[in-house]
């Protein structure tokens, strides 16, 4: 067991976030503003699960169907990073601007959600809390996001 090393877990920040992006910005994307969000599963999703393991496990099932997501956005690009339950990196989508064919925003007291539409027809959906305290930008940046999305 000796040399084995442990990365320890990541706590959600300001700080956090901005370091996962910092290796996909580019010098000309002076502009960047990013949020964490989730896309939650649905209940029709969540059905087979449930019924195979009861009622117990109902909040454990939502845990993991949930999937984490920073977002950034610069005045090129819409980034989408899936993260792990640590805040590790699974996968990058990168959008250019001009392939967002729609943006629909849904506006709750609590929480905005994006329906991003591509030009290929294919749809995220991501919904994002307006408050987060371990995130002191979440609100600033999000009325930023929606608003360049928007124009």
């Amino acid at each position: 067991m000796g040399s084995e090393t442990y990365e320890t877990e990541s706590v959600l920040s300001d700080e956090l976030i901005k370091d996962r992006f910092r290796k996909y910005l580019t010098p000309d994307e002076s502009e960047f503003y990013y949020v964490f969000g989730q896309k939650k599963a649905s209940s029709m999703q969540e059905l087979p699960l449930l019924a195979l393991f009861g009622a117990l496990l109902g909040p454990l099932t939502s845990a993991v169907t949930t999937k984490n997501f920073f977002i950034g956005l610069t005045q090129k690009r819409l980034l989408l990073m899936r993260v792990s339950l640590t805040y590790e990196e699974v996968n990058l989508n990168s959008f250019p601007l001009s392939e967002i064919g729609g943006i629909k925003i849904e506006d709750s007291p609590t929480d905005i959600v994006f329906h991003v539409l591509l030009r290929t027809g294919e749809t995220y959906r991501i919904e994002v809390r307006k408050k987060l305290h371990v995130v002191e930008k979440q609100e600033e940046n999000l009325k930023k996001i929606c608003q360049r999305l928007t124009v």
